[in-house]
């Protein structure tokens, strides 16, 4: 039983760890994360979540970070949020992603 209860505080540590680590490269502020963490978890801390939760905000970051990956594949510009003085770049990511939205859903429209 001690052995299960070391991998699971493994785990929880690599998962916190994860979470700071994504929240840094994504240049989250303190009260932007905090106020993520409380809409995606209900907490305030990533030391207060609970496995669900841990996983919860890791999918939360993971769509965040590939959000960034297409934004600077479409404009050149390598955060999203940098692009609220750019309206030209900001209307191509939006009509590159209405035009991605289409084909998907048309895609599963034709699949039934």
């Amino acid at each position: 039983m001690a052995s299960v209860e070391r991998n699971g505080a493994a785990l929880r540590r690599a998962e916190l760890a994860q979470i700071h680590i994504a929240a840094k490269q994504l240049g989250i502020d303190r009260d932007t994360y905090e106020a993520m963490l409380h809409a995606v978890a209900r907490v305030r801390s990533a030391g207060d979540l609970d496995w669900s939760g841990r996983k919860r905000v890791l999918e939360h970051l993971r769509p965040a970070r590939s959000l960034n990956v297409f934004c600077k594949r479409q404009t050149g510009v390598d955060r999203i949020e940098w692009l609220d003085r750019r309206p030209a770049e900001l209307e191509t990511l939006t009509e590159s992603l209405k035009s991605w939205i289409a084909r998907v859903t048309r895609g599963a429209d034709a699949r039934g």
